[in-house]
């Protein structure tokens, strides 16, 4: 027996706590920046929920593609690096991500057909977009091993994703 597709449970307090509290950060946060102006507590949970809805979306795009995560990192400051790594058996496609500002990041894809081929490209990002995919070149489907490094400044995250 192998896995099983299960219904998500849908737990409406938890979530209706998350987004009370997503909403006073963003309220506090408009209050901090200057420039912005939320005229009201409502706008603060539009916001939130606006937000969140672009989360789910991403995430639900990447799982219909049949992506997986194979390897994440994060790392933090003004000359932020990260780096991570993963494997993939029978990969058909290789992908970085990455998130924050001022992003630039490097993969390097190696691949495996049995004993007898072995190969490795390498792929160089820069002025990256923050949450947006980058296919990673490959030598040729196959096993593979992948190395992503990602530099940017803030708080930046890393990942790696297969299918």
């Amino acid at each position: 027996m192998g896995w099983q597709p299960a219904k998500p449970r849908l737990r409406v307090l938890p979530l209706l706590a998350s987004w009370l509290v997503s909403g006073a950060a963003v309220y506090l946060a408009a209050g901090l920046v200057p420039g912005v102006d939320l005229r009201s507590w409502g706008g603060a949970l539009l916001v939130a929920a606006a937000i969140a809805g672009v989360a789910v979306s991403s995430i639900a795009s990447a799982n219909a593609a049949g992506l997986r995560v194979i390897g994440s990192a994060r790392s933090s400051g003004e000359f932020a690096v990260a780096a991570a790594n993963g494997s993939k058996n029978h990969a058909r496609a290789i992908y970085l991500r990455g998130y924050g500002r001022n992003l630039s990041g490097m993969g390097v894809v190696a691949c495996s057909r049995g004993f007898t081929s072995i190969g490795s490209k390498s792929t160089e990002l820069s002025h990256m977009r923050s949450g947006r995919l980058y296919k990673l070149r490959m030598p040729f489907r196959g096993d593979c091993q992948v190395t992503g490094s990602l530099s940017g400044s803030g708080r930046i995250r890393l990942q790696i994703l297969a299918a």
